[in-house]
């Protein structure tokens, strides 16, 4: 009987052993996902920043380019309106 109640102990041990042992792994997968996580979050935060920089850039660059044609227009306009006055 105390045969019986020692393999049913050493059992139990074994089993709780292998079961820390498992609880250990899963944790440290664990903690290896929350990092490449974090990691990854940092990455988004980054190209977030640089793909805002360049938008805001290309809107700038946008923004000019429409300024700089509808000065044109004015001038060439003024012009032909100063020909006009010249030439009646």
């Amino acid at each position: 009987m105390t045969r019986q109640l020692n393999n049913s102990v050493r059992s139990a041990v074994q089993k709780t052993v292998a079961a820390e042992r498992q609880m250990k792994l899963s944790a440290n997968k664990t903690e290896e996902i929350k990092q490449d996580i974090a990691a990854n979050l940092k990455k988004r935060k980054t190209l977030e920043i640089m793909c805002n920089a360049i938008f805001k850039k290309n809107y700038d660059l946008y923004f000019k380019h429409e300024l700089m044609l509808e000065d044109e227009r004015q001038s060439k306009m003024k012009m032909a309106a100063d020909f006009l006055t010249r030439k009646c």
